[in-house]
């Protein structure tokens, strides 16, 4: 009888030990995932932080090239009016796109006015045929791109197929002379002419500034920043008579040491850049081409 209760005692000695062994093993597995995870998670949040934060610098000479060939340096109206003075519509991106296809000599073919638009659009008024979007002189004839060529541009661009619709730009500016034709028959566009525009640029020259700020890039998208105003100016006249530019710059007034446009506008561009408007530019990238994303007035 002692025997057998010796050998209980000595079993249930046995399972509590293991018990307990069982017990240590699973904690310590237990508190090591604990602190697996935590140091996955943090882990995981330093690596979003540090691509949320992750900005690297970008040529500003390579920026300057991108804004060119997005148009936003383009002159578009009186006294170096651009594009940041109206609105980056999708007429423009279209114009902007065919502006590039027509500055390649490789992709234009030269035609008679006569070998694209029928007889009955020659207009005796005008002296050439006349289209909904401008005029084709005969004698000085006319350049083509195809619509292939065309749109490869225009996506490589903006990301999208390009409409099949001729341009007149005097929709972005009344001033701004650029105008195309698409010949469905030849499904390419044409480069013509206004045929009657006019106008003209009145009253005191402003000051035109456009100055790239910085280009940086952030979340894979290249955000470019620029400086931009018209400045209307007043002559203002100092003790000893002399004139001097004065304008306002974001509500703050501003006299000026220089007495003509030049000067004043090196003035501004090395004293005053700090009180003009900032625009910010968005480009993707995709397939090795920066694709124009987003255009927007920063707030001051």
């Amino acid at each position: 009888m002692k025997k057998k209760s010796f050998v209980v005692i000595v079993i249930f000695l046995i399972l509590i030990i293991l018990g307990l062994c069982a017990f240590i093993v699973y904690d310590k597995d237990l508190l090591n995932l604990k602190g697996n995870n935590t140091s996955v998670k943090k882990e995981k949040n330093a690596e979003e932080k540090n691509t949320e934060e992750k900005t690297e610098s970008y040529d500003l000479a390579k920026a300057e090239e991108l804004l060119d060939k997005f148009g936003f340096n383009e002159d578009i109206g009186c006294f170096s009016s651009k594009i940041y003075d109206g609105f980056y519509s999708d007429e423009y991106k279209q114009i902007v796109a065919l502006n590039n296809a027509f500055k390649d000599e490789s992709l234009k073919t030269s035609k008679k006015c006569s070998e694209v638009y029928s007889s009955d659009q020659y207009s005796k008024e005008h002296m050439g045929y006349k289209s909904e979007y401008g005029v084709c002189y005969e004698e000085r004839g006319t350049s083509l791109v195809s619509y292939e060529n065309a749109n490869k541009i225009y996506k490589s661009m903006y990301g999208t197929d390009m409409p099949k619709k001729g341009l007149n730009s005097t929709s972005i500016s009344s001033l701004y002379y650029k105008f195309y034709d698409y010949i469905e028959s030849l499904d390419s566009f044409a480069e013509i002419e206004c045929g009657g525009c006019g106008g003209a640029c009145g009253g005191v020259e402003p000051i035109s500034i456009t100055k790239t700020k910085s280009a940086n890039i952030k979340n894979n998208e290249l955000v470019v920043e620029v400086y931009h105003n018209i400045l209307e100016l007043n002559n203002g006249v100092d003790r000893n008579g002399n004139y001097k530019f004065v304008t306002t710059i974001k509500d703050h007034n501003i006299k000026l040491d220089s007495k003509d446009i030049e000067s004043a506008k090196k003035e501004i561009e090395e004293k005053h850049l700090d009180k003009l408007d900032v625009y910010e530019v968005k480009f993707t990238k995709k397939d090795g081409n920066y694709i124009f994303k987003s255009f927007i007035k920063k707030l001051s």
